[in-house]
């Protein structure tokens, strides 16, 4: 074979290499572009957690009855869980199939059943939220006072604001412990927000005593905040210390 054969075949190769890493980049960006359409379509992924078998009514959840799953956002239950921490130690209320999330309406109310022994007045209800801080709270006992500040981001850094006062907590108990669950199934009995931004910097979860206006701030409070906590007040101070808010910008 002649130099000028070779050189030929080698340009004839070198073209065809060419031609295939373009169609592969055609390819991909295609790909890229349905994934986008896609997500438009049916939201971005998010995890959540779900039943890995079938599981009766009152089943109470250990660790190897639960896995993660990635699920359009569009299909995701609003009260799903996102945290297996979060319902290991609960029981069902209801049988789940392998695969389904696990919702607050799923699980047995384990809160309300606990502090039967300190019934609740009319217009009154249990909720219980995660909150970050907790072990500043540990001596406190029910029926203790405590304000509810929370944290959010904001576009230029971040902004705390004293959103309650003077709720009664009735049990505060570390994440992943056995004990209290989220009280009634409704979003204002209970809180449906433990799978919410505020429970990845959460280390408690506390059980309060409200009204169903407050029930529905610290929902929406531990599905969009940052992060709440707990202050405790002193013993018999029921003075009201009005709107406080503190914004700090991002360095």
């Amino acid at each position: 074979m002649s130099a000028l054969e070779r050189g030929r075949r080698l340009r004839r190769g070198a073209l065809l290499a060419l031609v295939g890493l373009a169609l592969a980049a055609a390819a991909a960006a295609e790909v890229r572009g349905r994934l986008r359409a896609s997500e438009e379509l049916v939201g971005r992924p998010v995890t959540v957690v779900a039943a890995a078998r079938d599981l009766h009514e009152g089943a109470l959840l250990r660790s190897h009855d639960l896995a993660l799953r990635r699920i359009p956002v569009r299909f995701a239950p609003p009260s799903a869980y996102a945290d297996p921490r979060f319902v290991i130690g609960r029981r069902l209320r209801a049988p789940l199939m392998r695969g389904d999330p696990v919702t607050v309406a799923a699980l047995a109310n384990g809160a309300a059943s606990n502090e039967r022994a300190r019934t609740l007045e009319t217009g009154e209800r249990l909720v219980e939220v995660p909150v970050a801080g907790g072990a500043a709270l540990a001596g406190a006992e029910p029926g203790a006072r405590v304000d509810v500040v929370v944290s959010e981001a904001t576009a230029g850094g971040g902004r705390s604001t004293l959103l309650l006062e003077a709720l009664e907590l009735r049990s505060l108990r570390p994440l992943g412990s056995p004990g209290a669950g989220a009280p009634g199934g409704s979003p204002a009995e209970a809180s449906a927000a433990e799978g919410g931004e505020s429970a990845r910097s959460a280390s408690h979860l506390a059980v309060l005593r409200v009204t169903p206006a407050q029930a529905v701030k610290l929902t929406a409070a531990a599905v969009f905040a940052r992060e709440l906590r707990l202050l405790l007040r002193p013993p018999g101070d029921r003075r009201r210390a009005g709107t406080i808010v503190a914004a700090g910008a991002a360095q």
